[in-house]
């Protein structure tokens, strides 16, 4: 597969033609990838080194035998120490970022609603979730910070969504497309 790939390019590059539109897509993926691991890397470096030694991620370092790790980390950023949006409500929406980056990633090449379908997923899941703490059917505290890392990004997202599937569509609609009727593979002709 990485061969016809690789000889599709070289074809292009002989021709003269440049692949731009390729690589354009390609740097956009990459962009978004790095955006996305940084958004793990950084919420995750907020939980381990700041939150509380109570909760379930710190059982899992313990299984991992990583305490001794994450203690001298938290030992090396003892002096600073966020409070409340930041270290509370920034990591779970940085969480959700990531995740609908990489959905938007997996699925690039579908329309746009597919796409906001599925990275919709955890922002809408996480949103709920606050939702129902504050209705009391979910143990918790209710965090309007919280909804608001989950459901902010993917109301940017949507628009984004929204806007790119509105320069795809024909300006246009007067435009009509049929096909010939009597070619045994039929094609299309516009007809202005």
């Amino acid at each position: 597969m990485l061969n016809k790939i690789m000889r599709k390019f070289a074809t292009q590059r002989n021709l003269g033609t440049s692949p731009k539109r390729h690589e354009k897509v390609t740097m956009n993926r990459r962009l978004e990838l790095l955006i996305a691991t940084a958004a793990i890397v950084v919420g995750g470096a907020m939980y381990v080194l700041f939150r509380s030694e109570g909760m379930l991620l710190f059982r899992l370092t313990d299984a991992m035998g990583l305490n001794g790790v994450v203690g001298s980390m938290r030992e090396a950023v003892a002096g600073w120490r966020p409070e409340g949006f930041v270290l509370k409500s920034l990591p779970g929406g940085l969480w959700a970022l990531s995740y609908m980056l990489l959905m938007d990633v997996l699925f690039a090449r579908s329309k746009a609603g597919v796409r906001l379908a599925w990275a919709s997923v955890v922002p809408l899941a996480g949103g709920a979730s606050e939702l129902m703490q504050l209705a009391g059917w979910l143990p918790g505290w209710f965090s309007v910070g919280d909804l608001l890392c989950y459901l902010v990004p993917l109301g940017v997202y949507a628009l984004w969504c929204w806007a790119g599937s509105a320069r795809k569509r024909p300006h246009d609609t007067r435009t009509q497309h049929r096909e010939e009727p009597h070619t045994p593979c039929a094609t299309r002709i516009q007809i202005t």
